[in-house]
């Protein structure tokens, strides 16, 4: 419909407008004529009165046309003017709130307010802030010899922030790291649990000497929680590259990656060594195939490891959780 000319798709609206002009013409003919041709003045006269009585009625059949033609015009000035910058904050929220009820109308008969104000809060923070791309991380673990207790954990994780969907792609991007030691029995001290931490920012280098470790109880066993926050100012895009190396209990057999930022493409890879199982477990609120298990096509199992992948998009708070165990441990 929206492919055929003008004058096909409001035929209607261009007659009766024809009927119109046409009528106005002979009933301006006729007053010209009315001393002078006195038959060809009443002749126009009541083409006059018959082209404006089928116009009327023409108008009255055609009044649906006419509204969507209002209605589509509207919706240009919507689309191409610049209303909505004049529009206030509740006029823009209500108006989405409109549309969001009409695409979904033939499924729903009212959006509860409190789940419109919670997907507020996720765009706001999803398109105001900045975003990750390509998180890759990398999870070595090996045994110490003589000390069975005890695994060293080497993590190296790399991705890009990019500002350049924000005004003069510029950006403030709060780095965080956080990462949980545990040691039940209380055995190590700070220095033996951190041996090596690196941290690389563009083209500034930070060392151990800039994060905090810090002692505390996670339930009734003693973790030592390494941090480090600083506010980085981003134009475009900028390379975060990480590692570090860290003594820990092997029966803590868990490790959990999650998403601070908008993340588009992510890889999560976990190495120890063979006679181990391993699995991956996601946590997210998205499902690319309906009824179908998300992890299907986003997991490599490999003979000393696991990887959980996806290029999809990673929301704030999304992420996986990659854990091994003992093949040969005997269950009673």
């Amino acid at each position: 419909m929206k492919n055929q000319p003008f004058w096909r798709r409001h035929a209607s609206i261009i007659f009766s407008m024809s009927t119109l002009i046409i009528s106005v013409g002979c009933a301006v003919l006729s007053l010209f004529l009315e001393q002078t041709h006195k038959f060809i003045s009443t002749l126009t006269s009541d083409f006059a009165s018959m082209g404006i009585a089928a116009f009327v009625a023409s108008m009255f059949f055609n009044f649906r046309d006419v509204r969507e033609i209002i209605a589509g015009s509207i919706s240009s000035l919507l689309l191409d003017g610049d209303i909505g910058r004049h529009l206030t904050p509740n006029d823009r929220k209500h108006l989405r709130t409109r549309l969001l009820e009409e695409d979904y109308s033939e499924n729903i008969t009212y959006i509860p307010i409190d789940i419109l104000e919670h997907m507020d809060n996720v765009r706001d923070h999803c398109l105001t802030g900045p975003h990750l791309y390509n998180d890759a991380i990398t999870i070595n673990l090996s045994d110490i010899e003589g000390r069975p207790d005890l695994i060293k954990k080497h993590l190296s994780r790399t991705y890009s922030v990019n500002c350049r969907h924000l005004k003069n792609s510029c950006g403030k991007f709060p780095l965080r790291i956080r990462s949980e030691i545990s040691d039940p029995q209380g055995r190590m001290t700070v220095d033996q649990m951190l041996t090596f931490f690196e941290l690389k920012v563009g083209g500034e280098t930070f060392t151990k000497n800039d994060i905090s470790i810090c002692k505390r109880y996670s339930g009734a066993t003693e973790t030592a929680l390494i941090s480090f926050d600083k506010d980085i100012s981003v134009e475009h895009e900028v390379m975060v590259s990480f590692s570090f190396e860290v003594t820990s209990d092997p029966n803590d057999s868990t490790e959990i990656i999650y998403a601070w930022y908008p993340t588009k493409g992510f890889r999560a890879t976990l190495l120890y060594k063979e006679g181990m199982a391993y699995d991956v477990a996601w946590f997210r609120s998205w499902n690319r195939v309906p009824n179908d298990y998300p992890w299907r096509e986003q997991v490599e199992v490999l003979p000393t490891g696991i990887t959980a992948y996806t290029h999809e998009w990673l929301l704030p708070g999304h992420g996986t959780i990659l854990y091994w165990f003992n093949k040969n441990i005997r269950q009673c």
